[in-house]
């Protein structure tokens, strides 16, 4: 049997490396390849944010302590594997084969291919950085600056979105046509084909989106989700919404994964048809694994 790949909330990784949880029946069954636990940089970009330092590097060595047991597995970034979705199906319908987009990585060093690997990824001689160091970099680059920039900025935009929806007559829920032509739009402006590179023009682009099959899109029917019953209820947005919409692409991708109740509220609302289980029951089900 092929493990079940994990995706934990970041209470729940607190919780694990805080004694909140038993920790031994996950650390067995990571040990014996009946889980993998799934990361992605949004975790560590969460961790760098945290004011409680000592809590952080508590974690942070937790989880670098964990790949001590068994291996990990990182997924990419929610936008980027929406990209690779787009393309996987512009493929499928101008190419007639379907291939799964990849969207899990060995290392997380994978996971970023332009990022500069002198001051995130990599120390001394190209050695890769401990989860715990990485961290302590974060804070220097752009990308984390951007992070808090949206969080902070997440709850005035949302009611933008929805003020603006509603001065054009537009409904609160997105229409299918809606969701087509973003998805059309996050396909690169060249996409490798089997006789070579194909320039994607605006009608090329129309045709991708008046026929793509979106339930082979599930990272991006989950970020519609999130925004859909965002707009539903505007006035519940969080600056933490942030960091739980760029998750969902573990919710998305992985067999088990766990949510705040704000979270999948939000995508119930949205009438996702994935949703994770509630943090509540993750002690549970660490338990289950016994």
């Amino acid at each position: 049997m092929q493990p079940l790949t994990l995706y934990a909330d970041m209470a729940n990784w607190i919780d694990l490396a805080e004694g909140g949880v038993d920790s031994g029946p996950i650390e067995n069954a990571i040990a014996g390849e009946r889980v993998v636990p799934v990361l992605s940089l949004v975790h560590l970009l969460e961790l760098a944010a945290n004011a409680n330092t000592a809590s952080r590097d508590r974690v942070a060595d937790y989880m670098d302590s964990l790949q001590a047991v068994g291996p990990f597995k990182w997924i990419q970034h929610y936008r980027e594997v929406i990209r690779r979705e787009a393309t996987a199906c512009f493929k499928a319908a101008f190419g007639g084969r379907w291939e799964s987009p990849v969207v899990f990585f060995d290392s997380f060093h994978e996971t970023l291919p332009d990022a500069d690997p002198e001051i995130i990824m990599t120390v001394g001689e190209g050695m890769p950085r401990r989860i715990s160091e990485m961290v302590d970099v974060l804070p220097m680059i752009g990308e984390f600056q951007k992070y808090r920039d949206d969080c902070l900025g997440y709850p005035d935009l949302r009611q933008r979105i929805v003020t603006t929806r509603r001065a054009r007559g537009a409904k609160k829920r997105f229409t299918d046509t809606e969701k087509r032509i973003w998805l059309a739009e996050s396909v690169p402006d060249h996409v490798d084909m089997t006789l070579g590179p194909v320039p994607v023009g605006d009608d090329l682009r129309k045709g991708f989106a008046e026929s793509v099959d979106l339930a082979k899109c599930p990272a991006f029917r989950a970020n519609w989700a999130f925004h859909e019953g965002a707009n539903l209820d505007p006035k519940g947005a969080r600056t933490s919404d942030i960091p739980d919409l760029w998750h969902l692409t573990g919710v998305a991708y992985c067999d088990v994964a766990f949510a705040d109740k704000g979270t999948v509220e939000v995508l119930r609302k949205g009438a996702y048809d994935k949703l994770p289980q509630r943090n509540s029951e993750f002690p549970g089900w660490v338990q289950s694994l016994a």
